[in-house]
């Protein structure tokens, strides 16, 4: 077949334009990688029949488009093969066969392009017989059918006379039927009017499940006022400049000075590790066993929370410099077991009563066991008081919230016990520790004054005294004094109130002396009893008479309605439990992944430091200060000092760029000129867009010049500023003096820097990475040509994005590069990320915590969401870690993690590059 990328623009046009598109973009979605490398973030599903035809006409030279094009293209050849050869099995000659045939193919306004597909071996002069033999066949036949439609359209004319007649005649028994409607109508409304009365009932049975529903909006209140309590016990969280924050303990040493001896670390996440030095290293940085006291408490052995720093000493970079300071924001929770409770009852009243506890935290969880579970109540220091050494839960404190924790979950430091995460989850539950008609009672005794009650005096009308103080009281104040104790709604604060009020009418009732004398009266004398009974009885209805009948009339519509929402009641509760229980299950699950979470970043947390320390070993060793050059040299070359050059290319202009999508596309058409094949370009186009967006150094191994020029004839021309560093070593000031003296005033400058890790220090490196947050209009691109990956030192990687040059280079291209104009409102850094995927991301490459920091974390994370990638599928992430694991010398570490976690090609990969 002929080869598609040998057609010219017009003819890929004419054969995509005839293309099924519903089978090209079946074909894309079941080939995702390859799509995503020609138009990352993109969905197939999401793009128009023109989207598509322009996608396959500007992608027609890719291998992967080129291969949906010739499946089309030889389907179609064989269809007229096919028909030809039917038509010769006929008795057509083949020319015969081939004239009959092509009026009604694919090709029939380009018949050339058939013969040049087919590669028949036809003069010129033939080919255009038949084109001119194919357009008389037409004008003869336009001819025929010219006079065919006239009889036709004859035919036609007749049949639609007689339509009208019909319709006519349609039309009249409409009329007749539109009448029958009327009528039908008029009976329709009659039915609407029957219609509005049951509508009337129903929104009586309306009212009834509104009211039902009331009854469950206080369901949902009770439940509205666990999560209020909730969230106010929730700690603040954790925000700190500080590398570490630990747990410490005052001690003082010979010469009394204070020191704060380490306990245990607090991570990111709030869990509480206790903390053991490694005796076989010294103790500084991370190993320090005691830290330097400058403020909190004084007292011996107190314990605290103190947030530090510890960074290497000017004189001696192996020992440490550290900065302490005091930590006030987070509280640690002393776990109080009582062994003589079995209940939160016990425990309640063990409180009330008093305990000998020396209280060494601000929140205390008092608890009791049950096999290896403690169930408590979680309180705060200010919650009692103390007297004589005994402490008193106050009676101020009317409800706790409860707490379920495991035996194991309890840590012990320096004698004390404590809860091993700095805050807790949901309560279980609010405990109530008073009853709350005991609280209503206390608050109102507590107005009841000597003055008060002189007042009133003590006499025989005591008791009614008494009731009309109670009623003078100022209820409303106490329902917010018990709104605010309970964290309850105003409707149960006053319903608490009405209960006690209540209560206390019929003690001072029952209490009557007169009333209590004609009591015993009565029930000694049975016929008087039975009399008074009677005549009571007798009164009481006569009196209630119409509003028993009228009470009985509702308590019957009553009942009917209870009975037909009882069963819809029903099923609401089912609902409920069915919804409960689901929610308990998810509570479980998520608790047990929660858990096992946690468990698993502590110790990748351990890994992380264990390594870290080992990298800063190996720079420590490595690390030596370079002597300074004192001038720059510019056009010249020197083994001293520093020497920048520009070199320009010529390129051929090509259009404009306004927009991300355009400059990696038309980035990767150069890279593919240069020699790249299509997979690799698209790779580095992407790696340098995203280096560009991020203000990153792009680290490159091999032909380093060649990407720059590729580069810098999109965005500037091609130019490219190249800056050599000597062995010797520059300081920083030098270099960025030198790079802002060959910015571009008018277009983005691109800078390739030689030599910068050839003394194999990374002082240079970081201070350049940081002054790189500050250029908008300058790229930086490192060539560490000739050294390999592995011995860069770790700190590279956190900052630089490592291009493979060699990978996918196939020859040094003859094509001229392109250049084109960037307009005003392109702008690398405006970029937006998906948060949703952004997470997604960032669970994947969390899984790599053992070898990588969390500034390699986030970066990774962002390019595999901004291009919607996963992390199996880009080679440039795999690399990315394939080089932080060789710089600490960890690759078989990484292998296990590639297949634990299913990275097939980042092993493959692997491999692929351990046997060079």
């Amino acid at each position: 077949m002929y080869n598609i990328s040998e057609l010219s623009n017009d003819e890929i046009k004419y054969i995509c334009e005839r293309m099924n598109f519903k089978d090209v973009r079946y074909y894309l979605q079941m080939h995702p990688k390859e799509f995503n490398k020609i138009k990352p973030g993109f969905t197939v599903k999401k793009m128009t029949v023109d989207e598509t035809l322009s996608f396959l006409i500007k992608y027609a030279n890719k291998p992967f488009i080129q291969f949906v094009i010739q499946s089309a293209v030889k389907q179609w050849l064989s269809e007229i093969k096919d028909y030809r050869d039917s038509l010769e099995h006929d008795g057509f000659t083949a020319g015969e066969a081939l004239l009959k045939t092509l009026p009604d193919c694919v090709f029939c306004d380009k018949i050339e392009l058939y013969f040049k597909l087919t590669k028949q071996e036809y003069t010129d002069d033939y080919i255009k017989l038949i084109i001119d033999a194919l357009s008389l066949v037409k004008k003869t036949s336009d001819a025929v059918l010219k006079e065919h439609h006239i009889e036709i359209q004859k035919a036609e004319i007749e049949r639609l006379n007689a339509d009208i007649q019909t319709i006519r005649k349609q039309l009249t028994k409409e009329k007749e039927h539109a009448e029958a409607l009327k009528l039908a109508f008029d009976d329709v409304n009659k039915q609407l009017k029957n219609n509005q009365g049951l509508l009337s009932d129903t929104t009586n049975k309306l009212h009834i499940a509104e009211s039902t529903i009331s009854s469950l909006q206080h369901e949902f209140e009770s439940y509205q006022s666990l999560e209020r309590y909730v969230g106010s016990e929730v700690s603040q969280p954790l925000i700190s400049n500080y590398q570490y924050t630990s747990i410490g303990q005052i001690q003082y040493d010979y010469n009394e000075q204070r020191w704060i001896y380490r306990l245990a670390n607090i991570t990111e996440d709030g869990l509480i590790v206790p903390f053991i030095a490694d005796e076989t290293i010294p103790h500084y940085f991370s190993n320090r066993d005691r830290l330097y006291w400058r403020n909190g408490p004084t007292a011996d052995h107190a314990i605290g929370i103190w947030n530090w720093n510890a960074r290497p000493r000017d004189t001696d970079p192996d020992k440490d410099y550290v900065e302490t300071d005091f930590c006030n924001s987070i509280q640690l929770t002393q776990v109080v077991q009582l062994s003589d409770c079995k209940s939160l009852d016990d425990v309640v009243s063990l409180l009330k009563s008093g305990i000998s506890i020396q209280f060494d935290c601000t929140k205390l969880l008092f608890v009791y066991k049950v096999d290896s579970i403690l169930n408590g109540l979680l309180c705060s220091s200010t919650d009692f008081k103390c007297t004589n050494d005994k402490n008193f839960l106050k009676s101020t404190v009317y409800t706790l919230p409860q707490y379920r924790i495991k035996l194991s979950d309890v840590i012990e430091l320096a004698g004390i016990k404590i809860y091993k995460y700095v805050s807790f989850g949901i309560p279980l539950s609010i405990f109530q520790v008073c009853d709350p008609y005991e609280a209503v009672k206390s608050l109102i005794i507590s107005r009841f004054t000597n003055t008060n009650l002189r007042e009133y005096g003590l006499s025989k009308k005591e008791v009614q005294h008494c009731r009309n103080y109670l009623m003078d009281v100022p209820t409303q104040t106490i329902i917010q004094e018990l709104t605010l104790a309970y964290n309850c709604s105003n409707k149960t604060a006053q319903e608490y109130i009405n209960g006690f009020i209540s209560l206390a009418d019929k003690y001072l009732s029952a209490s009557d002396i007169d009333t209590a004398i004609i009591s015993r009266a009565i029930q000694g004398n049975a016929e008087l009893l039975d009399l008074c009974k009677q005549q009571l009885t007798d009164e009481w209805k006569v009196e209630n008479e119409k509003q028993l009948d009228e009470a009985e009339t509702k308590l019957n519509d009553i009942l009917s309605s209870i009975e037909s929402k009882q069963s819809e009641i029903n099923q609401l509760k089912v609902d409920r439990d069915k919804l409960s229980a689901e929610m308990k299950q998810l509570q479980a699950t998520l608790s047990q992944r929660e858990q096992l979470a946690s468990d698993v970043e502590t110790k990748i947390s351990m890994q992380i430091e264990k390594a870290k320390q080992n990298a800063a070993d190996f720079i420590s060793k490595m690390a030596f200060v370079s002597t300074p050059s004192s001038s720059v040299v510019n056009g010249t070359q020197s083994s001293t000092k520093l020497s920048v050059f520009n070199s320009h290319i010529d390129c051929v202009e090509d259009g404009d760029i306004d927009d991300i999508e355009t400059f990696e596309d038309e980035l990767s058409e150069n890279l593919t000129r240069a020699g790249y094949d299509d997979d690799q370009s698209i790779e580095i186009s992407q790696a340098i867009s995203f280096g560009i967006f991020e203000k990153c150094p792009l680290a490159i191994s091999e032909n380093a010049k060649l990407i720059a020029q590729c580069l810098a004839a999109v965005l500037n021309g091609g130019t490219v500023s190249e800056v050599f560093v000597p062995i010797q070593g520059i300081n920083i000031e030098e270099l960025s003096t030198a790079i802002n003296d060959n910015i571009s005033k008018t277009s983005t400058t691109v800078c390739l820097i030689h030599g910068i890790f050839d003394s194999y220090s990374i002082n240079l490196f970081n201070a350049l990475s940081n002054i790189m947050q500050n250029w908008d209009d300058i790229i930086i691109l490192l060539s560490f040509e000739g050294i390999p990956s592995k011995m860069l030192m770790p700190g590279v990687w956190n900052h630089a994005i490592f291009i493979d040059g060699d990978s996918g280079f196939e020859k040094n291209g003859v094509e001229p590069l392109h250049s084109f104009t960037i307009h005003d409102c392109f702008d690398f850094h405006k970029r937006d990320i998906d948060a949703k995927k952004y997470k997604e991301a960032k669970r994947t490459i969390k899984l790599f915590m053992k070898i990588l920091s969390h500034t390699q974390i986030g970066m990774y994370s962002r390019y595999l969401s901004l291009y919607n990638i996963s992390l199996n599928d880009s080679d440039l992430i795999l690399l990315q870690l394939i080089a932080v694991a060789r710089s600490i010398g960890d690759t078989e570490h990484l292998k296990e993690l590639f297949h634990e976690n299913g990275t097939e090609n980042g092993e493959k990969l692997l491999d692929y590059i351990g046997k060079e």
